[in-house]
Order: structure tokens, then C-alpha cells, then sequence
């Protein structure tokens, strides 16, 4: 793995403008010595001129490191999973999911829904933004610390108290 690698990240995301297409939920890059690898993750099969947009942004970024090669990943999911970048993986997009829209505090339409799935979703954000306001990422949403552990509190009662679902 190579520490930071700002050119990368640049790279990434000057390549991949205009280039995302609307199923796509996120985009990684990550660079281990000679090797880049670039992960899209979408909600369903991405159509060949989209998977062909992603292939010549992948061209684009290799073209600014020629001394390495590249690898594309296409992986389809029904949730995108917050986590951390792990070291030498930047995040160069990630949509905005229906449970993840903000409210005007900051926090996400707590249970809107009210389905297993909307809940546990609305939970791991809330979670990931409580853990970022905490490790002092986002240093704005350190005064809604409260707000988050409450917000979480109660999904986590929601959740408990909901009938068994496979």
C-alpha cells in the first residue's frame, strides 16, 4: 500500500467527471505499489455505455501513472456499507441514498419508513456520523454529539422492538 497519495485522488475524480452513471453508488481507488485498482459498486448491472464511461476514466487515471497498471472491479450491492477508507483508498464518490438524506440538524430522517431494512440503514448512518463527529472528522457536527447518541439510542429500541424479519 502507499500512504497518501493526493495526485491519485485528483486523478480520480478529474477523470470520473461527467462519467458516473445514476445506478452507481460509490467508486474507490486504491493504490498498492504498481497496482491500482478501482472498485464501483452500483445497484444493478451497469449498462455497457456506462461500464464503458467507467473503463476510459480507468484509462485516464492509469495514463497519469505510467508506471503502473490497472484494475477495474464491478461489484453490485443493495447497500453501500459506511466504513472508513481504509489506508491508501479514497472515496471519490458516493451518492446520496435515500436513507441517508439530512435533515436540517444534520441527522437523517430518523425511521421514515419504519421497515427493518429503512431502520438498520438509518441506524449505520447515524452511527458512521457519530463516530466521524467523535474521531473529529467533521468537526461541525461535534455540537450534535447528544443529538446522534440519542438519535441512535432510539433506532437501536426501534430495531429491538420490531418482530423477527428474515
Amino acid at each position: 500500500m502507499t500512504a497518501f497519495d493526493p495526485a491519485l485522488l485528483l486523478s480520480a475524480q478529474r477523470a470520473l467527471l461527467g462519467a458516473i452513471d445514476a445506478d452507481v453508488r460509490l467508486i474507490s481507488v486504491r493504490r498498492d505499489d504498481a497496482m491500482i485498482t478501482m472498485t464501483t459498486v452500483s445497484a444493478r448491472p451497469l449498462s455497457d455505455a456506462a461500464a464503458e464511461a467507467l473503463s476510459i476514466a480507468a484509462t485516464e487515471i492509469i495514463a497519469d501513472f505510467p508506471d503502473c497498471a490497472i484494475r477495474e472491479q464491478f461489484v453490485v450491492s443493495d447497500v453501500v456499507p459506511f466504513q472508513r477508507d481504509g489506508v491508501g483508498e479514497y472515496r471519490v464518490f458516493q451518492r446520496l441514498e435515500v436513507s441517508q438524506r439530512p435533515v436540517a440538524a444534520g441527522l437523517p430522517e430518523a425511521a421514515h419508513r419504519g421497515g427493518l431494512d429503512d431502520l438498520r440503514l438509518d441506524r449505520e448512518h447515524v452511527a458512521h456520523l457519530l463516530y466521524e463527529c467523535r474521531d473529529g472528522r467533521h468537526p461541525a457536527t461535534q455540537e450534535n454529539e447528544a443529538d446522534l447518541q440519542r438519535e441512535l439510542e432510539e433506532l437501536d429500541a426501534k430495531i429491538a422492538h420490531l418482530p423477527y424479519q428474515a
